[in-house]
């Protein structure tokens, strides 16, 4: 029987995903069902950061995202706009992420080099495997509405909410 997948691919992201989900399980935040404080732990946090760094890098617009309050804002939406599955599946995510950055490439996502991490995304973001792809599209939507959420990022765009006569 031939798979359209190597069993090396399988076997690779199987440990992966076992890896992630230990980790995830390891450390779980300590305020987990309590929305009243952050949902993300320390963890999650530094590769939130990492992924920001990777996504938005200041030489674009000149701000650095991680003095904008962005980390922050994704923690809100998280907790607000999210279900606790919802929340706790892209928590997973990013433990994914940064554990199985650690297996393929020896230092966890949030360790690497600004152009390392750029090259692991752009791994995610080919379309070969399917649910890495989303992963990594849900991410870049997440992370997106947080980033240029930011008051300083809307500035500097020159954006304006309203439209129509008068606006401005």
């Amino acid at each position: 029987m031939t798979l359209p997948v190597s069993r090396r691919a399988l076997l690779g992201g199987g440990l992966g995903i076992a890896a992630a989900w230990v980790t995830w399980r390891v450390w779980p935040s300590a305020t987990e069902g309590d929305r009243a404080g952050p949902v993300m732990n320390t963890l999650e946090r530094a590769v939130v950061s990492a992924l920001l760094v990777a996504m938005f890098p200041s030489r674009i617009l000149d701000l650095d995202p991680l003095d904008l309050g962005v980390v922050e804002e994704v923690d809100r939406l998280l907790k607000e706009h999210f279900l606790p599955g919802q929340s706790t599946a892209l928590r997973a995510l990013l433990t994914t992420l940064e554990v199985g950055t650690r297996i393929a490439r020896g230092r966890a996502f949030s360790e690497l080099s600004l152009a390392e991490a750029q090259d692991v995304l752009d791994v995610w973001a080919e379309p070969g495997v399917e649910f890495r792809r989303m992963g990594f599209d849900s991410l870049r939507v997440l992370l997106g509405m947080a980033y240029f959420n930011a008051a300083d990022v809307k500035s500097a765009l020159d954006y304006r909410a309203s439209c129509g006569k008068g606006a401005g």
